[in-house]
């Protein structure tokens, strides 16, 4: 009976740890407060804002380009192969189209967390 209890224990951490390694995802993340930084170091960087139009007209952040995630597997391709920060309102629909991009070749793609409800920067509406 113990053997067995070690065992199915030994099983579980070894398929938590698997899942854990293999999330589907080998987009890097980072924080509003790093894009922030990065944004005001370089005005020609790509961000992506992913939310629908509606949501981007009520508030945006300067800079940023607004290509909904409805419609993002008709018109990513228009993007340039270069660095690309993908934005959304909590950072789920970013990693959606991060994911997009990163399964059609894109090498430089990077989704940030917790999109505009935790954005801190400037916005404007």
């Amino acid at each position: 009976m113990k053997k067995g209890l070690v065992l199915l224990w030994g099983m579980l951490i070894l398929i938590i740890v698997a899942c854990d390694a293999e999330d589907g995802s080998a987009v890097e993340q980072l924080s509003g407060d790093e894009l922030e930084e990065k944004m005001s170091d370089d005005d020609t960087l790509l961000v992506i804002d992913v939310r629908e139009e509606r949501e981007f007209a009520e508030e945006r952040v300067p800079g940023m380009e607004n290509m909904p995630l409805s419609t993002f597997e008709d018109t990513y391709h228009e993007l340039p192969e270069e660095e690309i920060y993908v934005f959304c309102r909590s950072g789920n629909r970013s990693m959606e189209a991060a994911d997009i991009l990163k399964g059609a070749g894109y090498e430089n793609v990077y989704n940030v967390k917790g999109g505009i409800t935790d954005w801190e920067g400037p916005t404007e509406k």
